[in-house]
């Protein structure tokens, strides 16, 4: 994933290999989540861009990939799984807190989702939602993944979703597939982050 010569030259040896242990790992976090059914959507970090020809058509959608994403998302692992563990470990011990919490998507709002897809990419799916589940939303995007409308599916899809807010119940977050989720690892500009700081 991460080639030796995408390094700076005067890099250290020791800070470049931490850098590519880190990457590693993050793989492997990866692949764990998406044994959960991990819903992996890039249009949370990436800009989306497409040209348009004279009838107003797409023709081209225009993706970022860089070095500097695959480092966004090893930061984003490692973030997450923090505020995974803080979550569980107060949830565990019964201590009140401010949960990140996200609610399953409105089926309606779903199945209008399949319905546009399927007029975007002009082609019978395979797939389909009957059943809401971080995994069959992952499966779902799998099979159009190859396909040069996809970062607009995954766009489209992240406006059917529910929004995430804050509770102080912990009724688990379905995009991350998480029972325990929270906010925790930026007490410098977000409040909930601090109180839980303060839990601890």
């Amino acid at each position: 994933m991460i080639q030796k010569n995408k390094f700076p030259e005067n890099l250290s040896k020791d800070l470049s290999n931490a850098v590519r242990q880190s990457a590693q790992i993050s793989k492997l976090i990866d692949d764990y989540k998406c044994q959960k059914g991990h819903i992996s959507l890039n249009i949370f970090q990436t800009k989306l861009e497409y040209r348009l020809n004279k009838d107003e058509d797409i023709i081209e959608v225009i993706q970022e990939n860089s070095i500097l994403k695959v480092f966004e998302k090893v930061v984003e692992n490692f973030m997450i799984l923090a505020n995974q563990i803080v979550a569980r470990k107060l949830s565990l011990n019964k201590i009140p807190a401010i949960y990140r919490v996200h609610s399953i998507p409105d089926g309606n709002r779903i199945e209008n989702f399949v319905s546009d897809t399927r007029e975007l990419v002009s082609i019978s799916l395979s797939e389909n939602l009957s059943i809401v589940s971080p995994r069959s939303i992952n499966s779902f995007l799998e099979s159009l993944r190859t396909h040069k409308y996809y970062s607009i599916i995954q766009h489209n899809l992240l406006l059917s979703l529910s929004k995430a807010e804050y509770s102080l119940n912990n009724s688990g977050h379905f995009g991350l597939n998480l029972k325990h989720y929270l906010h925790f690892t930026s007490p410098i500009r977000r409040l909930p982050d601090l109180l839980v700081h303060r839990l601890l």
